[in-house]
């Protein structure tokens, strides 16, 4: 399985996404969230569940593979 075809891929980007995006004002370039950083900590903290979870998934799915090779 690859790592994009996983269904943690894509929430796990998103999520990173969110934390570093800025917004563009007629005051320049502003990060969203400057107002409250803690936001974007809790969606870094969600990124970093996600993609710990699809490396997970991945490993076990490579490590039942290489047994079911072993086994023939």
């Amino acid at each position: 399985m690859s790592v994009i075809r996983s269904a943690f891929f894509i929430p796990a980007v998103l999520f990173f996404g969110l934390a570093v995006s800025f917004g563009f004002g007629s005051d320049g370039v502003r990060w969203f969230w400057s107002d409250e950083p803690w936001i974007a900590a809790l969606l870094l903290l969600c990124s970093g569940v996600m993609w710990v979870l699809l490396f997970a998934q991945i490993r076990k799915r490579q490590g039942s593979r290489e047994r079911a090779l072993n086994a023939r």
